[in-house]
């Protein structure tokens, strides 16, 4: 039996499989590199961490807009699943939730990145009072505002887990239906 590279209305295709891992591995990469560049000994090194950060935050900008194409363009495994009414919604919920976040959390850090330089091989930020140039938003609230929606991100990760271990575990019994 083929491959199957597109999905079905009862399960997610190769396509769909490749594109999911791969910005589980770019989101938990964005995570570590966060939580590195806040604990590196040096400003040299904390800067290349952060420049890592940055620019897996937009490979995952990339993927995630490629698997919004991809949903478009694909049936929706989703509806031929049996669940009840309460957990489809939830699990139509925290999918949306994290489609919007990741992307929302990538423009931010774009605004971000856009809005700290490097002076004198320092790098300037939120404790220094600077401002994004194009819109005049302090650095300070989108840091904060990053770190914030970073954790809501961690939470919404946890629910579809969750869900796809019970959906898994009891509901699939058998059936394949992998949730992406």
């Amino acid at each position: 039996m083929g491959r199957q590279y597109r999905n079905t209305t009862r399960s997610y295709g190769l396509v769909a499989r490749i594109l999911h891992w791969i910005s589980v591995a770019l989101l938990g990469a964005v995570l570590v590199l966060a939580a590195a560049a806040g604990a590196a000994p040096s400003a040299a090194e904390r800067l290349r961490q952060a420049e890592l950060h940055v620019a897996c935050g937009l490979a995952l900008l990339l993927v995630m807009a490629l698997r919004l194409a991809w949903r478009a363009a694909s049936p929706d495994p989703l509806a031929g699943y049996t669940l009840a009414r309460w957990r489809r919604i939830l699990a139509r919920a925290t999918q949306g939730f994290l489609y919007g976040a990741v992307l929302t959390q990538c423009a931010i850090g774009c605004l971000q990145a856009g809005a700290t330089w490097v002076d004198s091989g320092a790098v300037v930020s939120a404790a220094d009072g600077a401002t994004n140039s194009a819109f005049g938003i302090p650095v300070a609230a989108l840091v904060e505002i990053h770190r914030r929606l970073s954790v809501c991100i961690v939470i919404a990760v946890a629910v579809h887990v969750a869900g796809a271990l019970v959906h898994q575990l009891f509901d699939a019994a058998g059936a394949e239906e992998p949730t992406a």
